[in-house]
């Protein structure tokens, strides 16, 4: 899915500026709960088509977008 919304880049007076969210995933299992941050390079590009997609492949429909 990274590769079908990639983030976008815009050129800047400073450079290479990286627009898009980075994924973070919390995995629940029996006995155990994590929370995997893939880091800048797994930054995607939130269009509605990409939003429902990470919700029907999560569990639940569980995707949410989250603003720290």
């Amino acid at each position: 899915m990274l590769r079908l919304w990639p983030a976008k880049r815009v050129a800047s007076d400073h450079g290479d500026l990286v627009q898009g969210l980075p994924l973070r995933f919390m995995l629940q299992r029996p006995g155990a709960v994590a929370q995997l941050d893939l880091g800048e390079g797994a930054r995607f590009w939130p269009c509605d088509e990409a939003l429902a997609r990470w919700r029907s492949v999560a569990q639940g429909g569980a995707a949410a977008v989250v603003y720290d």
